[in-house]
């Protein structure tokens, strides 16, 4: 047995080491963002400009650290296995919230192995169709494809897409007949749609803001509460008459389980005062984007209802990925 003084020693050591690693403050090294974005998209561009004002603001260097692929389960993944600290943080997405529904098995839980931190944007969506089609409103378009079935097309991305579960859900409970053109990505889909071999898109705002200010495309509605400030002429969907399929795009930050409520409150809140510089809101705005950052508790209970809406979504499309 262990002399007992080198025993109280040791502990004491121990004692002093924890207390001095808990009141470290935080962040005290480099803050990895995991994210499933491709390099060089918006989303991935936003995410660079929150996480240099985050770097700026704390003095300490932020990474955001692409990990595309598998709708987002592969940078979960890796960012839920990583120590829960507050030194990395994940890139949390809407569309990842429809694998558990559409994946036979999952390799983490998200409402166990993630916290929710802070909502960051909202995407609203449009249902666009080109100018040569001779619909204006959401009405006209449900009339002309029941009218003409088979005639029109939308851009899809295979099963399990949200364009292949809204139109299905929207071809359940409202009639829309549209027959899928599956593209790898939104890059060729959009190709797709303005060389004619589709007709109706849902795409975020971001993507059609610079066509629909040129006329080159008509908007039939925007799938948000309010009309976006960028295109103020495109009604809401309530407006339209379009029926509410309850699934909300939006890009947020969570944490793996077990990170600190102090840290988690830091980084909400940093992320609030850096989404509140009017310059910062107006030009996220200006992309077509929604600025939403929200509390802890708030942004759980989006993710809680995204998990229930998903969930209906997928049912009533029948998606599913093998």
């Amino acid at each position: 047995m262990k002399d007992p003084v080198v025993k109280i020693v040791c502990l004491a050591t121990l004692l002093v080491a924890t207390c001095a690693s808990a009141q470290q403050p935080y962040p005290s090294r480099l803050v990895r963002i995991i994210s499933p974005q491709a390099t060089g998209s918006t989303i991935d561009a936003i995410l660079r400009a929150v996480g240099t004002a985050f770097s700026e603001r704390t003095g300490q260097p932020v990474i955001v650290e692409n990990r595309p692929g598998a709708n987002g389960i592969i940078a979960l993944e890796a960012c839920g296995r990583a120590t829960p600290d507050g030194h990395t943080l994940c890139n949390l997405t809407s569309s990842a919230y429809l694998n558990p529904f559409l994946q036979a098995k999952m390799p983490f839980d998200l409402q166990k192995d993630f916290v929710p931190v802070s909502n960051l944007i909202m995407v609203p969506e449009m249902i666009s169709v080109p100018v040569s089609l001779p619909v204006n409103t959401w009405n006209e378009l449900v009339a002309y494809s029941k009218a003409n079935p088979g005639k029109l097309n939308y851009s899809g991305y295979g099963p399990g897409s949200t364009p292949e579960m809204v139109f299905e859900w929207l071809r359940k409970n409202a009639g829309l007949n549209l027959t899928q053109v599956p593209y790898k990505n939104v890059a060729d889909g959009m190709r797709g749609f303005f060389t004619g071999e589709t007709q109706v898109v849902l795409i975020g705002t971001s993507f059609l803001l610079p066509q629909l200010k040129a006329g080159k495309v008509k908007s039939l509605f925007i799938y948000a509460d309010r009309r976006h400030p960028e295109a103020p002429a495109v009604p809401t969907y309530a407006e339209a008459g379009a029926p509410d399929w309850n699934y909300r795009t939006w890009f947020g930050i969570g944490a793996p389980a077990g990170t600190p409520r102090s840290v988690v409150d830091r980084v909400a809140s940093e992320f609030a005062a850096i989404m509140a510089v009017p310059a910062f809101r107006e030009r996220v705005q200006t992309l077509g984007f929604e600025p939403a950052t929200s509390s802890p508790e708030e942004y759980g209970r989006l993710l809680a209802a995204t998990l229930v809406n998903a969930a209906v979504l997928v049912k009533t499309s029948g998606a599913k990925i093998d």
